[in-house]
């Protein structure tokens, strides 16, 4: 006799996928409490626009990062690239932007590239990671996810985004 889908064990543990999107759905509810920073990065994203500036775009989640650089590029209009440490330090201008994205705590690398930026009057946004502090202390502005799971501070940074990037279109 054949059990019907319903009644399989397919390994998953409902509990944890609950729990999971209701850990997800209480981080999108915390974002609601940073707006502030949301419209201060649509504003320096915006002006970056208008004065032809650069946004570099660092990441720990490259596929996010590339994603936003892409989005920011041919979505919106932005001259947007995707960074290392040293090709910030080839192409990096006064007053451009570099954009941190971390899902973790800053390393030596990470926290060299926004003081580079800093001390050459640049601009730096953090999308971070719950253990992050090193990164929020350093950028003018950034949005905390407040999550100790990889994959959700992940999944947040692409739902910011996007968000970021739907606004950023309808501006134009």
């Amino acid at each position: 006799m054949s059990r019907d889908i319903e009644q399989q064990d397919f390994g998953w543990d409902s509990f944890m996928e609950i729990k999971y999107l209701s850990d997800v759905q209480d981080i999108i509810e915390q974002l609601k409490n940073q707006e502030y920073q949301l419209i201060r990065i649509q504003h320096i994203l915006t002006n970056a626009k208008q004065n032809k500036q650069n946004v570099y775009v660092y990441g720990k989640c490259s596929k996010v990062a590339k994603q936003f650089v892409h989005d920011l590029n041919y979505r919106c209009n932005v001259r947007a690239i995707l960074v290392d440490n040293y090709l910030l330090k080839v192409f990096f201008n006064k007053s451009d932007v570099l954009i941190m994205m971390s899902d973790e705590s800053a390393d030596k690398v990470v926290s060299d590239a926004i003081d580079y930026v800093n001390k050459g009057n640049g601009l730096t946004i953090g999308l971070c990671g719950l253990h992050s502090n090193a990164i929020i202390s350093k950028c003018n502005t950034s949005i905390t996810v407040q999550s100790e799971s990889e994959s959700i501070v992940k999944i947040m940074h692409y739902l910011i985004e996007q968000l970021i990037v739907d606004v950023l279109q309808r501006k134009a």
